[in-house]
């Protein structure tokens, strides 16, 4: 029989909690308007990724393990 595993349990599968990181740019003094990434449903962002900001990432596109982001200027990929 095989025994259900509890989150406070430390041998936890915790694979769930890989996923990418997508948010607004922060509020700062010389960037006081807040923008959102644009992502096509048809790219591929990595699990381990962090996009932030005004970036939009167009169809079919692969974003590997990493951090992109834009805080002045719109960044397109």
């Amino acid at each position: 029989m095989v025994e259900k595993k509890e989150k406070g349990n430390s041998s936890y599968n915790h694979s769930c909690c890989f996923e990418s990181f997508i948010s607004p740019n922060p509020i700062t003094s010389f960037n006081p308007v807040q923008r959102y990434p644009k992502i096509d449903k048809t790219a591929f962002v990595s699990q381990f990724s962090s996009v932030i900001g005004d970036v939009t990432i167009n169809n079919n596109v692969y974003v590997a393990p990493n951090v992109y982001g834009q805080m002045k200027e719109p960044r397109f990929i």
